[in-house]
């Protein structure tokens, strides 16, 4: 866990963990979680706050300011080593998973004149040295494409972005992205991008299916004066212009194709633009495909644990308790998407409510206080690889708004996923499942918000399920209104 460590002063060698949800506030004022006692420093001077896996420290404008490694900031990403200065105080970042200086002996000091930092940011604007200008371009283009590929872990999210990012690129009046249907095999539509004042419908089957059975790319600078499109082919009825449609390939099969238009006057597409296209379409379909395999893993795991959970549960006499588990997840993986958590925060929690109290199964557990199940459980999923997922979740479930949880955190610095968990764990153990007792369980969980239960996540519950999203259809099927090729 990320920590920051006293240097100097009179607290010199204390050690405070950042806490998921748990702000640290340094400054004069006795209150301070770090108090530094200094006529130099504000009472209330800065502060430390964990988002995810980054720690950020923010001055909060204080009279002599907040410095971090010597260079004053206002707000700061906090990276291992980092040294943070407030007033005559050095305070040092850990995060907790390199490995201390103590454990290696260093000959010398290495020369700094030798040595070239970047930051991640800087690489897109590096002067490459290519002979030709229009390459140096496309190197960064398809620089940029991967970092905004690598940021992205929802599948329409990142067609949302690399789609206008293509077109940009290659100054194109339309993108459109078809991918190939697993199950049947159909191209369709998943995601498109039409520049402002530009023609929505120019999408031809013609040269669609001509990529696709040649395996190849196709480009046209002007479709009516191109003798390998007939009269009556779509892109010449349609006026169609210049096009570009590219394969999409994983692993030596064609998944889908990137298809591109402009108008002539503006835009003439070349081999180079065909080649950009080509490479960028490639970096697309490994991406799609990479994230339907982590989510087919997903819904693996899932279906894998709630198989083992059902088996448990066939000893259980308490009917409330058969299911628990499983509601609990779904309950919790609703109101996580109310809460517009990410994808991989949804995932997280929906685990966790799967997980949250395998204690229970252990034998005897109404024997066991609930401080006691979560021990058990969490020393059985520290076994498990998905525990740097879950942990947050589980380890702060039973933290209560007034302070009465094990931790003694209160309101918005427990996490946010806990407090989730903590409202759909209780939701269900109320309810039972029953649809009839719902509204009398919501009803009831209204009473504790305040002290007991975060209000926020309880009107979430409220929205959800006038929405009916916190039972399942009994299709289990979404609608989906893409279009088909």
């Amino acid at each position: 866990m990320p920590e920051i460590r006293v240097k100097n002063g009179p607290a010199k060698g204390r050690i405070v963990s950042i806490i998921p949800g748990k702000i640290i506030t340094l400054g004069r004022d006795p209150q301070c979680v770090i108090q530094i006692l200094d006529k130099g420093v504000s009472r209330n001077h800065a502060e430390i706050f964990r988002i995810g896996d980054m720690c950020f420290i923010r001055d909060l404008k204080s009279r002599n300011g907040t410095f971090v490694n010597d260079q004053h900031t206002s707000e700061e990403m906090l990276r291992e080593g980092d040294q943070i200065q407030i007033g005559a105080t050095v305070l040092e970042y850990e995060t907790g998973d390199s490995f201390s200086n103590s454990n290696f002996e260093f000959l010398e000091e290495y020369e700094s004149a030798t040595s070239l930092e970047l930051k991640l940011e800087d690489l897109t604007s590096l002067n490459v040295s290519c002979d030709n200008t229009v390459d140096a371009m496309h190197l960064r283009a398809l620089y940029s494409l991967g970092r905004i590929i690598c940021e992205e872990f929802d599948e329409k999210s990142l067609i949302a972005k690399t789609l206008p990012f293509v077109s940009e690129q290659l100054r194109s009046d339309s993108a459109y992205l078809f991918m190939r249907n697993p199950e049947n095999g159909v191209i369709t539509n998943i995601g498109s991008y039409v520049r402002p004042g530009s023609d929505r419908d120019k999408i031809s089957q013609t040269i669609i299916k001509r990529a696709i059975v040649e395996k190849r790319g196709i480009i046209t600078a002007d479709a009516a004066k191109d003798n390998r499109f007939s009269e009556r082919d779509s892109i010449v009825i349609k006026e169609i212009r210049s096009a570009i449609c590219v394969p999409l390939s994983v692993s030596g099969n064609l998944s889908g194709v990137l298809y591109l238009t402009a108008d002539p006057i503006c835009q003439v597409f070349h081999k180079q633009d065909l080649e950009l296209a080509a490479a960028m379409a490639d970096q697309i379909g490994l991406a799609i495909s990479h994230l339907r395999v982590m989510i087919y893993e997903r819904k693996n795991l899932l279906s894998t644990i709630c198989a083992i959970i059902r088996v448990a549960e066939l000893n259980e006499m308490d009917k409330v308790r058969r299911g628990h588990a499983e509601r609990t997840a779904r309950y919790a993986a609703a109101i996580a998407n109310e809460f517009k958590l990410s994808p991989n925060e949804i995932d997280a929690i929906e685990l966790a409510g799967l997980l949250h109290d395998l204690a229970f199964f252990r034998g005897n557990p109404e024997s066991d206080t609930p401080q006691q199940r979560l021990k058990y459980t969490l020393e059985i999923v520290k076994n498990m690889m998905c525990y740097p997922q879950v942990k947050e979740a589980l380890e702060y479930q039973l933290e209560r708004n007034d302070g009465s949880g094990p931790h003694g955190l209160r309101g918005y610095a427990i996490p946010t996923t806990a407090r989730i968990l903590a409202v759909a764990c209780e939701l269900d153990l109320l309810s039972g499942g029953n649809l009839e007792a719902f509204n009398n369980a919501v009803n009831a969980l209204l009473n504790q918000s305040g002290s007991r239960l975060d209000l926020n996540v309880i009107k979430a519950v409220q929205a959800c399920h006038g929405r009916n999203e916190l039972f399942p259809r009994e299709d289990g099927v979404m609608n989906n209104d893409t279009g088909k090729v």
